[in-house]
């Protein structure tokens, strides 16, 4: 016999590991469904409507309904007319993926709902151990524009990265940007793996999400014209910009990172070499490990905790309020601090000569001191022989004692 409805305005599933899942009535009317993936709840309609929208073509795992069970054989439905007046969109349901990707369309958005995209090979350096997302030109069509959202990716297996972005000269790969947003990258091969790997392709930009590696690994940019990095979470980062290499269609625009923190177990956290071309400016980052600046560019770091701190070759560094460990300078490398601190001992002297671990841009910087005992006949030190490599500490007779200096730039 039929019963009567049940009438609720939501059931709640059983939560299992976490998370809160609900089966309710949204305001529209329509059975709506939300967990902790989706948390801000999916309706039936919407559900059902996905597949037949235009240009969009749904993923989801094996008896899940959708019209693909894998992201590659959706990717490769994507036409040739795909473009960007014309983008394609693959909406990945939740679940782990275990696949070889290639993405090679000119406009392609990736967008997931709790997925995650691990390497095909499940062993790690296992016979057919690869990268897990490759975006390259291939098939008579270049990825001019990728944006991956809302995704999981991982790779298990040395000198292989999560993502791998592969250009060329005059390159036109990523020249409207290879997008992350919210995108969770993790390399956890020891022998040194890579969240993010990019080599002579134009724009990649990376928003929230973070990167992870184990051991050697380290995101790598190559003769990339342009990264931006505004991700809370990172691992030990390089980036070498060389014109005499491979250069892609766009010139330079330099790289900024911003905002995060650098854990790595790697001696060096950050590896910046700049020649012929670029610039690299970062804000408020904290690194976990030493830096390395080398080339003939600009680098800005402003507002920045840094390990110890290596500069060479001809590059000009600049550190605005910011700290540092030891410093090791070599070639012609420039240093301009906001703050510069150090000491000098008079011996029975009336001067004494400082010089900078490395010089400084130009001389153009004031200089305060601090005595730690009263000067004979009550005199006062003063400055003489102001350079961009240091200066002369004097008074009028010789004196014994000790003083701070600090040397600020404006």
């Amino acid at each position: 016999m039929a019963q009567d409805p049940f009438l609720v305005d939501q059931i709640q599933i059983e939560p299992g590991e976490s998370g809160t899942r609900l089966i309710y009535r949204a305001t529209d009317g329509s059975i709506a469904f939300k967990d902790s993936i989706l948390t801000g709840g999916i309706t039936v309609s919407q559900l059902a409507g996905l597949r037949s929208v235009a240009n969009t073509l749904v993923v989801g795992k094996s008896g899940a309904g959708a019209e693909y069970t894998t992201i590659q054989s959706a990717l490769d439905a994507v036409p040739a007319s795909c473009s960007l007046t014309n983008p394609y969109f693959v909406i990945v349901m939740p679940g782990v993926y275990a696949e070889t990707l290639n993405i090679a369309r000119e406009c392609v958005f990736l967008q997931g709902f709790g997925a995650t995209l691990a390497a095909e090979e499940t062993t790690p350096n296992g016979p057919g151990a690869y990268h897990t997302m490759v975006i390259q030109a291939a098939l008579g069509t270049i990825p001019k524009l990728v944006v991956l959202q809302n995704l999981t990716v991982t790779n298990i297996h040395d000198n292989y990265a999560c993502v791998r972005v592969v250009g060329g000269a005059a390159s036109e790969v990523a020249s409207s940007g290879i997008l992350l947003r919210d995108v969770g990258l993790s390399a956890t091969g020891a022998g040194g793996n890579h969240p993010i790997w990019a080599s002579s392709v134009n724009y990649i930009q990376m928003t929230g999400g973070y990167m992870t590696s184990a051991g050697l690994g380290l995101a790598r940019f190559d003769n990339c014209a342009s990264v931006i990095l505004d991700t809370p979470t990172m691992t030990a980062l390089d980036f070498d910009y060389d014109t005499t290499g491979d250069e892609p269609s766009v010139s330079p625009l330099g790289y900024r990172v911003q905002g995060g923190k650098i854990e790595t177990s790697l001696a060096t956290a950050l590896d910046v070499d700049l020649s012929g071309d670029g610039a690299f400016e970062g804000y408020g980052l904290r690194v976990d490990g030493d830096t390395s600046i080398l080339g003939d560019q600009s680098v800005s770091l402003y507002n920045a905790v840094l390990g110890d701190l290596t500069i060479g070759e001809s590059v000009a560094v600049t550190l605005k309020n910011s700290a540092r460990g030891s410093l090791s300078a070599g070639g012609t490398a420039t240093l301009d601090e906001t703050r510069l601190f150090g000491t000098a001992a008079f011996t029975a002297q009336s001067t004494q000569t400082v010089t900078f671990d490395a010089p400084m841009s130009d001389s153009i910087y004031t200089v305060s001191m601090e005595l730690d005992d009263a000067p004979a006949n009550e005199e006062q030190p003063y400055i003489t022989g102001k350079t961009a490599a240091g200066f002369t500490i004097n008074f009028t007779s010789a004196q014994t004692l000790g003083m701070s200096w600090m040397a600020m730039r404006n």
